[in-house]
């Protein structure tokens, strides 16, 4: 039950972080190419973004359970 409520938590904290860099990615994606860690970085988002999504689905289950 922890690990809900943790999953809760850091799926609302990282909601907007991940939409400012979602379009920052769409916005600077050819800087990101010439980048030397643009892959990294595309990698890193896209596993904030799974714990995110992850965290919004544990949170909608609650709720319809409540």
């Amino acid at each position: 039950m922890k690990y809900l409520r943790f999953l809760n938590k850091l799926g609302n904290a990282l909601f907007i972080p991940v939409l400012i860099g979602v379009v920052c990615i769409l916005i600077f994606k050819d800087e990101l190419d010439s980048f030397q860690y643009g892959q990294t970085i595309r990698y890193s988002l896209l596993v904030v973004s799974v714990i995110a999504l992850v965290g919004i689905l544990v949170r909608t289950k609650n709720e319809k359970n409540n």
